[in-house]
């Protein structure tokens, strides 16, 4: 089973980070692919991750992919 997550800036509330958990491995969504990534844990433990559905994480995925097609 995967959990999608995503952090928040506190001020502008927009995703800074998309991730995901799936059996136990943490990735982050970065470059346009899923890496494995360290990070995401401390994350979780400073409790800055706010869950979100695999839906949720793609229509973000897709909008943040848009973004750096219109800026490239």
């Amino acid at each position: 089973m995967k959990q999608y997550v995503v952090v928040r800036d506190e001020i502008t509330n927009e995703v800074e980070l998309i991730g995901r958990f799936e059996n136990g491995l943490g990735e982050i969504f970065k470059d346009g692919k899923w890496q494995t990534n360290g990070v995401i844990y401390s994350l979780q433990m400073d409790g800055l991750l706010e869950d979100i559905t695999e839906v949720e994480a793609l229509k973000l995925i897709a909008q943040k992919e848009s973004q750096e097609l219109q800026v490239a």
